[in-house]
């Protein structure tokens, strides 16, 4: 149950991220961001949370502390943050379409 409610609570930290990364700024982003990843799912050009942290958390075990949803070069990139069980943090980017890891490095 405990893993679930991580997920949960990340999930809600994308919705968020989403939000502020596809609106321009000044508008009002309640809900916005959310129906744009969501539209952005269904049409095939993100894999949903889920997959991304299935695939994060298997090339670097430990607690996903952050995700968030960027446009970058035409595509989309999924940036997360992972506690190690040595409580070291890791950021890894990872390919939002097709969960690729892009890169991993260690948070200062």
């Amino acid at each position: 149950m405990g893993r679930l409610k991580s997920i949960m609570n990340l999930t809600a930290v994308v919705v968020l991220t989403a939000a502020v990364i596809f609106l321009p700024a000044g508008r009002s982003w309640a809900g916005e961001g959310h129906e744009k990843a969501r539209k952005l799912k269904q049409a095939g050009d993100i894999l949903p949370l889920e997959a991304i942290l299935k695939k994060a958390l298997a090339k670097k075990p430990g607690r996903a502390l952050e995700v968030e949803l960027e446009k970058e070069r035409g595509g989309y990139v999924y940036e997360a943050e992972i506690l190690d069980k040595a409580g070291v943090v890791w950021e890894m980017r990872l390919d939002a379409k097709t969960g690729a890891v892009l890169s991993i490095e260690k948070e200062d």
